[in-house]
């Protein structure tokens, strides 16, 4: 009896057997043996993953099988990357790097130390250079100099 493997990137498929290329009905992946850029997948694992993460957050009721894959705008990764400027203290005592897409510096994690406020869930990081409740985490996002322009642009013009 060939061993069961539950799909890697959302949990939620349990395939008959490894590399046998089915394709997860929730997610899309394909099973087949390459978690590398270049598989049947295209992306890697950990890109898939990512990708599906941001999927799920924008419409929680995504199913691959009957959604396809989304068309994400620059808008719709600003929504999913916004989240994290929020009660964001635990996520910044586990960076190294923050960024503030209201000033839009990339900076050192340890100037957040006393700059927080009081939010409903927790403690929310302000900029220690414009005072703004708008710093990013890097170990949730990519930050990028593109990356805080274009959230800027979205939550501030």
């Amino acid at each position: 009896m060939p061993d069961k493997t539950i799909c890697p990137v959302c949990g939620k498929t349990e395939f008959q057997e490894e590399c046998n290329y089915d394709i997860c009905k929730y997610c899309g992946w394909e099973n087949d043996d390459c978690f590398e850029e270049g598989g049947a997948n295209t992306l890697s694992l950990i890109d898939y993953k990512n990708r599906y993460q941001i999927y799920m957050y924008l419409n929680p009721k995504y199913i691959w099988k009957t959604n396809g894959y989304p068309k994400l705008t620059a808008k719709d990764y600003c929504t999913y990357c916004h989240q994290y400027s929020t009660s964001n203290q635990e996520n910044i005592l586990l960076s190294s790097k923050c960024g503030c897409f209201f000033c839009q510096k990339i900076f050192d994690s340890k100037l957040i130390s006393a700059h927080y406020i009081n939010d409903k869930d927790g403690k929310t990081a302000v900029c220690p250079f414009c005072g703004v409740d708008s710093v990013l985490p890097d170990n949730k996002v990519d930050l990028s100099t593109d990356l805080l322009a274009t959230m800027y642009k979205v939550w501030f013009e």
